[in-house]
């Protein structure tokens, strides 16, 4: 079995755009199944066009080696694939990008700073390093969208088989002022904030990726 899953994104609507920070809250995980692999946001209305990213994205990657030990390697470009499946869908995917399965989003090392129980489909796995570290932002161009655009609801996916599939739970976090200072953070906290939480035994029937 993959082992337990927990996963939470910030999904901030702007006038044309959706910014998205994902997040894996798993720490030291067995194995790559228990890797945020892509993310599907149901929008409350239709794009007038095709989603694409607003610039290129970078986030910080890891290599995990024998023992679980870490090699930070900087950040790596866009790497997940986005598209839009329907007109109300927003798609982002580390399985249909061409570096596949590479690039899935793992969760925080151990207390020592390794990976201390990760198994032969994390360390050292040549197909499946590097992985995005701990957080991947994305932000994206998506004609039609406005502040007031509605997310009707999300999908997490683990693993390299794109599986399990779990829906968010949305939590309302209510925009809170905030000085000048750090009034980007505070823009951040005002957008919807979705929680995808599976313990054990809802995945207990769930071969390891």
């Amino acid at each position: 079995m993959a082992g337990p899953i927990n996963a939470s994104a910030i999904i901030t609507p702007r006038e044309g755009e959706v910014n998205v920070v994902i997040a894996n809250n798993e720490a030291n995980p067995t194995d790559v199944g228990q890797n945020v692999s892509d993310l599907t946001i149901s929008l409350g209305n239709a794009l007038t066009s095709t989603a694409t990213y607003n610039g290129t994205q970078t986030n910080p990657i890891v290599r995990v080696g024998t023992n679980g030990t870490i090699t930070t390697t900087g950040t790596t470009n866009q790497t997940w694939d986005l598209s839009t499946p329907s007109g109300s869908t927003i798609l982002l995917s580390a399985l249909t990008a061409s570096a596949g399965p590479s690039d899935t989003l793992i969760g925080p090392p151990g207390p020592d700073g390794t990976y201390s129980n990760a198994n032969g489909s994390i360390a050292n796995n040549t197909a499946h390093n590097p992985f995005l570290s701990q957080t991947a932002t994305f932000d994206i161009l998506a004609p039609g969208v406005t502040p007031s655009t509605e997310i009707t609801g999300t999908m997490f996916s683990f693993g390299t088989m794109g599986m399990p599939n779990v829906p968010g739970e949305e939590v309302t976090v209510p925009p809170i002022p905030l000085p000048p200072t750090i009034y980007l953070f505070g823009s951040v906290l005002g957008g919807a904030f979705w929680l995808g939480r599976r313990k054990r035994n809802a995945v207990s029937s769930l071969g390891a990726a």
